[in-house]
């Protein structure tokens, strides 16, 4: 019965983490403006990428962005630096040149590195259209 118990709360810490994990790719700080949640893009060389960075109370250091297919391969990604220490709003335009060959979901994750430690990501799944 304890081992069962033990078992028990094992499963659900570890669920509890895989959780909070998750979480940490849906950032406040970030906004994806272009390409939205589940937008299908039809574009044979590149994607259009468009977003604000904004974090409270630090500023931006570094911030990556890549797309992957379901899965997780890198398709493509860019690494844009940035150096942003009075900037309170970081806006991000961007193509990615990737050529479409087949009809693809893919998901667009946006990565940033904060001053004060802490790395912050979005992701938006989309679909690619040749």
């Amino acid at each position: 019965m304890k081992s069962g118990i033990a078992i028990l709360s094992l499963v659900f810490f570890t669920l509890y983490f895989v959780a909070c994990k998750e979480k940490e790719l849906d950032s406040p700080y970030i906004t994806v403006l272009s390409p939205t949640r589940n937008q299908s893009l039809q574009d044979k060389d590149s994607i259009k990428v468009k977003a604000q960075i904004e974090p409270k109370n630090t500023s931006v250091v570094n911030t990556v962005i890549t797309i992957r297919d379901k899965k997780e391969h890198t398709l493509t990604s860019a690494n844009l630096g940035c150096a942003c220490d009075s900037k309170p709003v970081v806006n991000i335009e961007k193509s990615l040149f990737y050529e479409v060959k087949k009809k693809q979901n893919v998901i667009l994750e946006i990565c940033a590195e904060l001053k004060n430690g802490e790395k912050v990501c979005e992701t938006v799944p989309f679909e690619l259209k040749h």
